[in-house]
């Protein structure tokens, strides 16, 4: 019976960020620190759907270590960029960042409390007072329930146009619920020094976000800086920017 010498063998990982990430050396938004950073907590809706009959800051405003709430008038006709705009007429209608008239979902929000400290501003969120009048709300399609989506497309010219005709399609789509879970939460941390807006975000596209942040404030693609760092899931969920995103840019901006 013969042996066969052991042979050493030097492997080459494939991927070289796994031991960073599994011995906690990862760096996510929610790592991202500054001196002086001031805290974002969002007011959001209970209901489906609801007519906001009044929102009163007063109290908010006048709370311990608050710097700032903002509401929809603070940013009137800002509405969240279409997403993934692959497809004419798939924005049936705009959607502000806060909520002004009506909410249309859970947790859509209607106010940012900014404030020095996470606790300050969560305290000051609980005396924003809103009044709400119901509407009614559907938790689900049901049979006869549809969401229509309209648009026209012409394709070449016809010889005579006297024979042009047009054809009429009806297709009935049904889109189940689905929720991307990524590991790591939504976070995002902004600054602006003047003259450059850096904003560290988990996404999935940089180069749109600063597309989509520079568009809303008014400012030049090259005055935005987006930073992924270390993204902790995404699953499609994080190619298109979210309200609260910009609402924190727009709060280091106007601040």
């Amino acid at each position: 019976m013969s042996a066969t010498p052991h042979q050493n063998t030097t492997i080459t990982p494939s991927r070289v960020e796994d031991l960073r990430l599994i011995t906690g050396r990862g760096q996510y938004v929610h790592d991202i620190c500054h001196d002086g950073m001031l805290h974002a907590v969002f007011v959001r809706s209970p209901h489906a759907h609801a007519r906001l009959a009044a929102v009163d800051i007063r109290a908010a405003l006048a709370a311990a270590e608050v710097r700032a709430v903002f509401v929809a008038s603070d940013l009137p006709g800002t509405c969240i960029p279409p997403i993934n705009p692959i497809a004419p007429a798939t924005n049936p209608w705009p959607s502000p960042l806060l909520a002004g008239e009506a909410v249309r979902s859970v947790g859509q929000p209607i106010a940012l409390v900014v404030a020095r400290s996470r606790a300050a501003a969560e305290a000051a969120a609980e005396l924003v007072e809103i009044e709400y009048a119901d509407l009614p709300a559907a938790g689900d399609l049901t049979p006869g329930a549809a969401a229509v989506v309209r648009f026209k497309h012409k394709s070449g010219a016809p010889a005579d146009p006297a024979a042009a005709g047009s054809l009429r399609v009806v297709v009935r789509h049904r889109q189940p619920r689905l929720a991307a879970a990524p590991m790591e939460t939504r976070a995002a941390v902004a600054r602006w020094d003047g003259c450059l807006l850096t904003v560290w975000l988990p996404s999935q596209s940089p180069a749109r976000a600063r597309d989509d942040i520079a568009r809303m404030l008014g400012l030049a693609a090259p005055q935005v800086r987006v930073i992924t760092p270390d993204v902790g899931g995404a699953f499609g969920a994080r190619a298109s920017v979210n309200p609260e995103d910009l609402m924190v840019a727009f709060a280091a901006h106007r601040l």
